[in-house]
């Protein structure tokens, strides 16, 4: 039973993760920062924020993912 709810709620959880990802990302914060990442330099502080928050999020799916995949 136990590994059947946690099953049922890591794959809730894994959805929302992914509609996360896909809807909230890639419609908001994608939108929002596309003009630093394209137009700033490499090394500018803005767009080395944005390069890191991304990078944790990505880390942090692919964690979770793990753990319960």
């Amino acid at each position: 039973m136990y590994t059947d709810v946690r099953r049922s709620c890591g794959s809730l959880v894994m959805n929302s993760l992914s509609n996360f990802a896909n809807i909230t990302l890639s419609s908001l914060y994608f939108d929002i920062t596309k003009d630093c990442l394209y137009a700033n330099g490499m090394q500018s502080t803005e767009r080395r924020a944005i390069v890191t928050t991304l990078a944790r999020v990505s880390d942090l799916l692919r964690i979770y993912n793990f753990l319960v995949g």
